[in-house]
C-alpha cells in the first residue's frame, strides 16, 4: 500500500486516522476487498464507482492521475478507467489530453469491464474492454 498512497496521519478524537488524497481514491480504492475497478460488486456497482470517479475528478490533475496509474501497474484498471473517463466526458468536462494519455497505456489484452458481470458484450477496440455492462446505465 505504501507504493501507492502517501497518507497524512492525523488525530481525530484522539484516534489516529489516515487521510488519502482524493485523486488516489478515484484511481484506486483499496481495502481487504481489493480494487473497486476490479470488484464493482463490492463498491456499489459500476454506477456508484462511475459517480465516485465523476465527483473526485473535480480536484484531480492529469499529471497526478497518470502518475498513480503508472505506479499501480494494473493494466485492467488503466483500461477500465480510460473507458469510464471517455464515457463521462460526454456528460462533464474532462481533459481530452488525459484520455489520450491513458489510451497510450492500453495493452494487448482484452478485459471485461466488470469481471464479475455477465459474459459477452461489445468489444471497445480503443480501450480493449469487453463492455459487458453499460457504464452510464444509471446516470451520473
Amino acid at each position: 500500500m505504501d507504493r501507492i498512497y502517501r497518507m497524512n496521519r492525523i488525530k481525530a478524537r484522539k484516534n489516529p486516522v489516515n487521510l488519502v488524497n482524493p485523486v488516489q481514491l478515484a484511481s484506486h480504492v483499496h481495502g481487504g476487498a481489493g480494487h473497486c475497478m476490479e470488484r464493482f460488486d463490492l463498491c456499489g456497482g459500476v454506477d456508484e464507482v462511475t459517480r465516485t470517479i465523476s465527483v473526485l475528478l473535480e480536484g484531480a490533475t492529469s499529471d497526478r492521475l497518470l502518475d498513480y496509474l503508472n505506479r499501480m501497474d494494473n493494466q485492467a484498471l488503466t483500461q477500465r478507467l480510460g473507458l469510464i473517463l471517455e464515457r463521462l466526458s460526454t456528460l462533464q468536462a474532462i481533459d481530452e489530453s488525459l484520455i489520450a494519455d491513458i489510451a497510450r497505456l492500453v495493452g494487448e489484452h482484452v478485459y471485461p469491464l466488470d469481471p464479475h458481470g455477465p459474459g459477452g458484450g461489445d468489444l471497445n477496440t480503443r480501450w480493449r474492454i469487453r463492455e459487458n455492462i453499460d457504464v452510464l446505465r444509471g446516470g451520473v
